[in-house]
């Protein structure tokens, strides 16, 4: 699953205002409703990032997602590394894996 720039040429780039509740997670975000769901491009603070340098782990001689992040949506993750940036798409039918999810899984590395 790719987001559609020709349909929404303006990209993801509605700033998301609760944000501000999980401020030790998240610096910024910003997101896209589309026809089923929403497209959503999240920025993690500096403390996140301590914590997970990079959102891949090995397995055998392969780079892959790491296991907290598995199931996301159309997770694209080749600007966290660089710009502390995780995209994903949360369906409106499947409100299995999106947002709130995402923020327990770092807060809950902070608890420890």
């Amino acid at each position: 699953m790719e987001f559609n720039y020709d349909k929404y040429p303006e990209g993801i780039s509605d700033s998301l205002s609760f944000l501000d509740q999980d401020e030790l997670v998240w610096e910024r975000g910003y997101y896209c409703r589309v026809e089923e769901g929403c497209w959503y491009e999240l920025y993690v603070t500096d403390r996140i990032k301590k914590l997970f340098p990079s959102l891949y782990e090995e397995k055998g001689n392969e780079k892959v997602v790491a296991s907290p992040f598995l199931g996301f949506k159309g997770l694209l993750l080749d600007h966290y590394e660089e710009s502390n940036q995780i995209t994903f798409y949360d369906s409106e039918n499947e409100k299995k894996l999106g947002y709130p999810h995402l923020t327990s899984i770092f807060i809950q590395f902070l608890k420890d």
